[in-house]
């Protein structure tokens, strides 16, 4: 769904556990993001928001902010993170906190899109999960395509799949590690591995041939498996996945 331009992101979380907070009790909401950080010299030629062809058919809508994900720890319920689409895709912003959701640090996904120091223009359908590191501390996982805007369909671009990590030191997030793809792809989602530390997993649609794809970590995010086929689809049809790690692995 995709918010009014101008409105900021509100968040609610369910906080078991903390103070004043009874289990299934709303804690509160906050506002997370805020005005944009893009200037008009980013949408001027030279501009990391400019695209000759795209920019004028197909233009970006400053301050829309849309599609939020947000994911807990399981070890700490006052560590959460959240990410949505920034500035219409042009950026993911992202938020973290560390106490339940009363304060979060905010700071763009890095070197997804041109606007965090990537080379793609924008990115679509990021989101969020919260697991292990290889030494057991918390870590987020986060994935997010970019792509340029190829007209007149821009899902049949060669998309790149960014996987970002981030524990909760106040490091912030790492750098990004991309996931090796031969077609377009659609519809990413990722699940961190509460019984492995280290591990998570990212599927995704492709197409041509349109399939389900899945590729995994054992090292925290640091690399990550060739893809892999879960199961083909009918021609011309995209699968919407859910991904889901039991306790069991």
């Amino acid at each position: 769904m995709r918010l009014a331009a101008g409105l900021f992101l509100s968040l609610t979380l369910l906080l078991p556990g903390i103070a004043d907070a009874s289990p299934g009790h709303i804690s509160g909401q906050s506002r997370v993001s805020g005005p944009s950080t893009l200037g008009a010299e980013a949408f001027e030629p030279g501009g990391c928001a400019w695209d000759p062809v795209a920019s004028t058919a197909f233009p970006r809508r400053i301050g829309l902010d849309y599609e939020p994900t947000v994911a807990v720890d399981p070890t700490d319920p006052a560590h959460a993170v959240t990410t949505w689409l920034a500035d219409d895709g042009l950026v993911v912003g992202t938020g973290t906190t560390l106490d339940g959701g009363r304060t979060w640090t905010t700071a763009p996904l890095p070197r997804v899109t041109t606007c965090s120091g990537g080379i793609h223009r924008t990115s679509l359908d990021a989101r969020v999960s919260v697991g292990a590191d290889i030494d057991g501390s918390a870590l987020a996982y986060a994935v997010a395509p970019s792509q340029n805007q190829p007209l007149p369909d821009p899902r049949g671009a060669l998309t790149y799949i960014n996987v970002v990590t981030e524990p909760f030191d106040g490091s912030g997030w790492r750098e990004p590690v991309v996931i090796p793809v031969s077609a377009a792809i659609d519809a990413p989602v990722i699940a961190a591995d509460p019984s492995r530390p280290g591990s998570a997993y990212v599927m995704w649609s492709q197409r041509g041939p349109d399939a389900t794809m899945l590729s995994s970590t054992r090292d925290g995010g640091r690399t990550w498996s060739g893809p892999a086929v879960v199961r083909f689809s009918n021609a011309g049809h995209l699968g919407l996945n859910a991904l889901a790690v039991d306790q069991s692995g």
